[in-house]
């Protein structure tokens, strides 16, 4: 369900978020851009959790505790849009046929915000990253996460 309640998005606890808007380093504050985006888009946008919570809700998932396998089966059911992925009902899918390994998950970002949440099925590997960095994939964090990738996967997704 989505949570319609006085106050959201704006959860007790919930960090604030930044952006590097000119590349110099300066950090300026979103957080209030960001709720207000998150109210305009309902349904879209606001998907609030913490790193522990996407990854319980994508291993329960993929392990068949939350749908039934047809449900499942109907939702990576993909509808190509490269080469290498497609997209399926709320989860895009991605096979590296270089390494032989595949990407079940979705990923979002926005101005101050970005979060990767991924099952890889020949691992059994689930990897969830959150940042409170609008710039993430073009950063230090970002970075850090296609190392990963790399080391435990065994995948380069990006330059």
């Amino acid at each position: 369900f989505y949570k319609n309640e006085r106050g959201y998005p704006a959860p007790s606890g919930a960090v604030n978020t930044y952006l590097d808007q000119k590349g110099d380093g300066n950090l300026i504050n979103t957080t209030l851009i960001e709720r207000n985006f998150d109210k305009m888009t309902i349904g879209h946008d606001a998907m609030l959790a913490s790193a522990n919570d996407y990854f319980t809700f994508i291993q329960a998932l993929m392990k068949g505790n939350l749908v039934s396998e047809a449900s499942l089966d109907e939702m990576v059911d993909v509808a190509p849009y490269s080469e290498q992925g497609g997209y399926g009902l709320g989860l895009e899918i991605i096979k590296f046929k270089t390494a032989d390994i595949t990407m079940i998950g979705h990923n979002g970002g926005s101005l101050g915000a970005a979060n990767n949440v991924f099952y890889y099925p020949e691992k059994d590997v689930t990897i969830v990253v959150c940042s409170n960095f609008g710039d993430f994939f073009d950063s230090n964090s970002g970075r850090v996460f296609q190392q990963l990738l790399r080391d435990v996967i065994g995948i380069t997704m990006m330059r």
